[in-house]
């Protein structure tokens, strides 16, 4: 299979929403769940889906599982699954394993059968909303690091339309890189001589204490000289 190919078990919330954003990037993809009824709820939008339980290697061979690069384990809740899984998937060579855990003590024993790529939603969730009202931050973001996140900010200030980047001094003056633009569904790698238009999604780098000074200069009628 090539690197454009997945396979996700799984098919949680976690596990669907892997498999309709792959979609959507016209990926190939084969969808496993021991339920069939989740199985059938996304069979028209996968190449392939099964319905088998994961935890007998038969099954899984018998589905080609083995001929991915690729596969994506969505298994969180019921942990013996998930290790099983996870174990027979380590076994066949998967050479790319994104795993899903719940916990850190089951991050730590995937991690220990050599699986590199952990996804711990509640985790990331957990830290971003403590990280949101310990700094009242006023908007989505994904963290990077415990001091920076990328944030998103709607373009509303009149003020700072029309203006070159390189002008606006954003680097100097508020700590922020303009990291891209959204505009009318285009997305936009700014040079210094782009300027902002009105409706404008900006993504942008910024620590914590500097973010939201800068999403106030993004949405009200001033700016600061």
């Amino acid at each position: 299979m090539t690197e454009k190919d997945f396979c996700v078990i799984g098919l949680g919330k976690f596990g669907i929403a892997v498999v309709k954003e792959l979609a959507a990037l016209n990926k190939k993809i084969i969808a496993i769940d021991k339920d069939s009824a989740k199985v059938n709820s996304i069979s028209t939008i996968v190449d392939s889906a099964i319905t088998i339980d994961s935890t007998e290697s038969e099954s899984l061979e018998a589905a080609g599982v083995q001929t991915y690069d690729n596969v994506v384990l969505g298994i969180s809740k019921d942990v013996n699954a998930s290790i099983i899984t996870a174990t027979i998937l380590v076994e066949m060579g998967i050479p790319n394993i994104i795993a899903k855990a719940d916990t850190e003590r089951q991050e730590k024993v995937l991690r220990s059968l050599g699986i590199k790529n952990i996804v711990s939603p509640d985790v990331i969730s957990g830290k971003a909303i403590a990280k949101k009202i310990s700094y009242d931050i006023e908007f989505d973001f994904i963290p990077i690091d415990v001091r920076h996140f990328v944030g998103t900010v709607v373009v509303e200030n009149i003020n700072i339309v029309g203006i070159p980047l390189k002008n606006m001094q954003l680097v100097e003056k508020d700590n922020v890189n303009i990291v891209g633009i959204n505009r009318k569904n285009k997305f936009i790698i700014p040079s210094g001589y782009e300027t902002f238009e009105l409706g404008d999604k900006v993504y942008f780098l910024a620590s914590n204490k500097d973010a939201n000074n800068f999403y106030s200069k993004m949405i009200e009628e001033t700016i600061s000289e």
